[in-house]
């Protein structure tokens, strides 16, 4: 993107003075120092201010390590962003990890092909969002393995392998979504460390009412704790 075109359209959103500010910038070809600009203007009182509630800025495969350092900002702010498109972008998990625990209003993230976005992020992040005095509302998750979407009240990863990073976040994502009713995990190849992570989020959730688990590396004291976790009315097959 051209300085030009920076300044033209930083000139445009200072003329029209949006509250609500949904700020797009999706596949335009971003270099990685211009999505920390903009980034910078939402965390720094700019004309972008801290009203942007959804930030789009997927399939910019250039945006990685500069922009993620003012990303981490945004997040710890108090900007209300509720959504966050980070798709094919090369912004690293880690490093959002702490800012997303802290942040209370993002609840939406898409990490399609994004490639420091991989199991082992997902455990870091997930394992991050499910302990005690977690500030996160995030519930809805678009990865490479499921997408849990808006007004989804089943889904099904029967018969897929999944790594512990995503049952890690799977079960964060639980924690606080009040729409999922059904989720089978069918020979998913879990184990006991996925069980742990799923029972955490249990005890918080309070739609779930059927959680299939069959055919599962799982012990009986994985079986119980999960069991014990579950509210009632809430149907588990193991």
């Amino acid at each position: 993107m051209a300085q030009s075109d920076l300044d033209e359209l930083e000139e445009a959103f200072a003329i029209l003075k949006l509250r609500a500010l949904q700020l797009n910038l999706r596949g335009c070809g971003l270099m990685d120092f211009d999505g920390a600009r903009f980034l910078n203007a939402i965390t720094g009182g700019s004309v972008f201010s801290t009203d942007v509630s959804a930030l789009h800025l997927g399939e910019n495969k250039l945006v990685g390590y500069e922009s993620g350092k003012i990303l981490v900002d945004l997040l710890k702010a108090k900007c209300p962003v509720q959504w966050l498109d980070l798709q094919g972008t090369h912004i690293d998990g880690r490093s959002l990890a702490y800012a997303i625990k802290m942040n209370a209003t993002l609840t939406y993230l898409d990490v399609r092909n994004a490639p420091l976005w991989d199991d082992p992020v997902f455990q870091v992040v997930g394992s991050t969002l499910l302990e005690k005095g977690c500030a996160s509302q995030l519930q809805y998750l678009r990865c490479d393995d499921f997408d849990l979407l808006p007004g989804i009240s089943t889904l099904s990863l029967h018969e897929t392998a999944l790594g512990i990073g995503v049952f890690h976040i799977m079960a964060a994502l639980l924690r606080r979504n009040s729409e999922l009713k059904e989720l089978d995990l069918t020979a998913t190849d879990t184990d006991e460390r996925g069980a742990a992570a799923l029972a955490v989020a249990l005890e918080d959730n309070t739609s779930l009412t059927r959680l299939t688990l069959s055919h599962n590396h799982l012990d009986e004291e994985a079986q119980s704790l999960l069991l014990s976790a579950v509210g009632r009315g809430v149907e588990v097959l193991m």
